[in-house]
């Protein structure tokens, strides 16, 4: 795990008095700007490109998993196989937003937490992998992409998880990593799925948590931001 050994030399540098560590991926050819680093020193932005982009308060950090493939290493870096600490990981649409890491949930709880996806209660993971595949039609995507969804459907078929099952479908924008044993172990095994087999983490999620047997706590999907 490269990603990991990287990482860990980036959480030494953090100072002790940072309990959760914020971090964010920022992955873009073009220039892209963060507003705000929601807890002072202990923010990272994960970037395919050091001064490429706008960051301000933020520590730099240029690490690509896959060369030539942005996307896939933008997925990469939301797992943090790195963490010694309670972690926090934000899109970078949501630093326009402030974080109030007082509301953040109790980690007595949970080994991870999650916001909701927008049809929580009504679409499974079945349903996501189909509206996925038509969405990448729509952007007329190459057929590797359609390959490695339909690989991803049948890795998640050969285990005991109800691809039918509702109400458990994350939107991974916002995750909150509880510094556990169960964590780890649960980012450890989503990381091998995501960098070796399919990219699309919102729908190997689900199957990997079941694996792993860790604990998730779903939010509310506006959690718990207010708007400047």
């Amino acid at each position: 795990m490269a990603w990991a050994y990287k990482l860990r030399e980036v959480a030494s540098v953090l100072p002790p008095s940072c309990e959760v560590s914020v971090f964010t991926a920022v992955y873009y050819e073009r220039q892209a700007t963060l507003c705000h680093a929601p807890n002072a020193n202990c923010s990272v932005a994960f970037v395919n490109k050091l001064g490429k982009h706008r960051l301000p308060g933020w520590m730099e950090v240029e690490y690509l998993d896959s060369p030539g493939d942005l996307p896939r290493s933008a997925h990469i870096v939301k797992i943090p196989v790195w963490m010694d600490r309670p972690v926090v990981y934000l899109d970078l649409k949501l630093t326009k937003f402030k974080l109030n890491l007082q509301l953040m949930p109790r980690y007595c709880c949970y080994d991870v937490a999650v916001t909701k996806h927008p049809l929580f209660a009504q679409r499974s993971v079945k349903g996501e992998l189909v509206r996925t595949v038509a969405h990448m039609k729509q952007r007329r995507m190459p057929s590797g992409v359609f390959k490695d969804l339909k690989t991803q459907e049948e890795r998640i078929r050969q285990t005991d998880f109800d691809m039918n099952k509702t109400k458990l479908l994350p939107d991974t924008y916002y995750m909150a990593w509880n510094n556990s044993t169960s964590a780890k172990y649960f980012a450890a095994l989503w990381y091998d799925e995501v960098s070796r087999f399919s990219m699309r983490e919102q729908t190997n999620f689900n199957f990997i948590a079941n694996i792993a047997n860790v604990r998730v706590q779903y939010l509310p999907s506006n959690f718990p931001f207010t708007k400047n």
